[in-house]
């Protein structure tokens, strides 16, 4: 015997027909068949290119499906077998595509399900027909999981939002169940005072990010003084990029521990104990780059011309490079 889930007309707002489909749901998988297995298809560089099929079946051997249903957008109407021995051991699900007026299609299933036969080898299916609304409230208390009917969105196709649309139309159920006096408006209300709501709680984080950029803009200005300043000269933009970066994080470690109450001597510690190692690397780098010259100039051969920009002079223990100076503390 086969029962139908009826035919359902595609909805405006699904232009892609994301909910115009068939679903099967055996307890633990659901399958899903849209509109594209009945649409030819060139698929992406011939990746998953196929035909269009004239109807799609759907077999589930020694695991019954508990459901079957067909819908779009806003509504379903679902299939759903009363108890084990009307599923019986084996569901057959036959798919088939619905002409509409305006070259608009939909989608049909008819649904077999063997149940126990009894004492005089006689089948009798007995089973629950929903049809209605997909409201959150109305199908999530339907039995066997229905409410997978709603098809929560996936992000990249595996990371499921489905606790997060559960919790806000729960919210928005609620809402709206507060606005029924307002009549047809009601659910235009609840979504307005959801969107409010939803605003509200995200204002903290909302307001650190303004304020962060808002900071930021001050710094804004200066960077691009200098690439335009040192546009031609790559390593000089660098370095002054470099001394800019370095104020910024000085005012940022000296407005946290203004927050968390350091006194000034405290900030001059912390700020050393940021800076003096980076110090030191640099003075590293520096003096190894100072002998290099010298080992350069003293060399046979060597043009006794002015010294390269960036390696004016070595003396005392100071290494002098453009607008830095590092100072060697042990020969200070």
């Amino acid at each position: 015997m086969w029962v139908s889930s009826g035919c359902w007309q595609p909805t405006e707002g699904d232009s892609a027909n994301q909910f115009l489909s068939v679903l099967a749901y055996d307890g633990e998988d659901l399958t899903r068949v849209g509109l594209d297995v009945f649409t030819d298809s060139s698929g992406f560089f011939g990746l998953g290119a196929h035909k269009a099929q004239t109807d799609h079946a759907v077999a589930s051997v020694a695991k019954p499906l508990l459901w079957v249903a067909s819908g779009n957008q806003f509504f379903s109407s679902i299939i759903h077998p009363a108890d084990a021995s009307a599923r019986g051991a084996r569901t057959e699900v036959l798919v088939l595509p619905v002409g509409f007026e305006g070259g608009k299609r939909g989608l049909q299933a008819f649904a077999s399900w063997e149940p126990v036969p009894a004492a005089d080898l006689s089948r009798t299916f007995a089973g629950e027909f929903f049809v209605g609304p997909k409201e959150y409230a109305r199908v999530a208390a339907l039995p066997d999981g229905q409410v997978a009917v709603l098809q929560f969105s996936k992000l990249l196709g595996f990371i499921s939002f489905g606790a997060v649309c559960k919790l806000l139309l729960a919210v928005l159920g609620g809402v709206h169940w507060l606005l029924e006096w307002s009549g047809a408006w009601s659910w235009g209300w609840a979504i307005v005072l959801l969107t409010c709501l939803i605003k509200v709680i995200t204002w903290p984080l909302t307001a650190i990010q303004m304020k962060a950029a808002k900071k930021m803009q001050k710094f804004a200005k200066p960077m691009q003084d200098i690439r335009e300043k040192h546009k031609d000269n790559p390593e000089k933009m660098q370095k002054e990029l470099m001394k800019l970066q370095a104020k910024i994080s000085k005012a940022k470690h000296k407005e946290l521990l203004k927050k968390e109450g350091a006194t000034a001597e405290e900030f001059e510690k912390a700020r050393e104990a940021i800076f003096t190692p980076l110090g030191e690397a640099a003075q590293a780098i520096y003096a190894d780059a100072a002998k290099q010259a010298e080992a350069n100039a003293g060399a046979p051969g060597a043009d006794a011309g002015p010294a390269p920009e960036g390696k004016k002079k070595a003396k005392d223990g100071k290494v002098v490079d453009g607008d830095f100076e590092v100072v060697d503390e042990d020969k200070k």
